[in-house]
């Protein structure tokens, strides 16, 4: 009985999982080098109106290359995101019609070795805090506004990621663009990172990736258990 309580309580927690949700890879260009608002700043964009299966939008989620060649050193591995936001007409320099994060999940990578300044915030990799959290005052993600080796980005570290989620979720118009805006313009880091757009928000907590083996193994034993007990 208790094999095939645990059991109906899986079944439904199973039934109460979400579908996939719809996620693209959507492809950015290169709309110019910010050398005003920011020290020097590549600024892309991405039209999000050409994908059906995407309606709305609910997380951003930029990874890093884990190239190794990106970047400088220490605090500032990886890809350093100055700005991610999404904007309804593409032009970056009119904050009217801009959409920014609701909140932010970061996944620090590793800490490159070599030599560089010190991170700014408590964080190992400038931007980001010692638990771990995006340091949001520091790290300006709103706005295209990045100074080297200062304010205004977080870096990503070797193979990290930050994750944008907007809620409530924000629905695909007629016109809707992602901007993205990364420190610098150093071969083999720019937008070389895996940039994925879904239409929910990520859980900062995901679903093992083994528990539909596990739920499988569990109905088996029940399985064995039912015919055991009618025999």
């Amino acid at each position: 009985m208790k094999v095939l309580s645990a059991l109906g309580s899986l079944a439904i927690a199973m039934v109460a999982m979400p579908a996939l949700a719809a996620t693209v890879n959507p492809t950015f260009s290169l709309v110019t080098v910010d050398t005003t608002n920011a020290q020097s700043s590549s600024v892309y964009k991405a039209d999000l109106t050409g994908f059906p299966e995407l309606t709305q939008i609910g997380s951003i989620t930029v990874t890093d290359s884990n190239s190794g060649t990106g970047g400088s050193a220490g605090a500032y591995s990886g890809f350093d995101i100055d700005a991610l936001f999404i904007d309804l007409d593409g032009d970056y320099t009119t904050v009217a019609d801009q959409i920014y994060a609701s909140s932010f999940i970061f996944n620090a990578g590793t800490v490159r070795a070599g030599s560089a300044p010190a991170s700014n915030t408590s964080g190992a990799l400038n931007g980001s805090n010692a638990d771990g959290t995006v340091n949001e005052a520091f790290a300006t993600l709103n706005a295209v506004d990045a100074i080297f080796f200062g304010a205004g980005s977080i870096s990503l570290g070797d193979g990290g990621s930050l994750t944008a989620n907007f809620t409530p979720v924000v629905p695909v118009g007629a016109s809707l663009f992602l901007i993205a805006s990364e420190v610098g313009t150093e071969p083999g880091e720019a937008i070389a990172a895996a940039i994925t757009v879904r239409d929910t928000p990520v859980n900062p907590v995901p679903v093992p990736a083994t528990l539909p083996l596990m739920l499988g193994a569990l109905g088996v034993a029940g399985l064995v258990a039912r015919r055991r007990k009618a025999a």
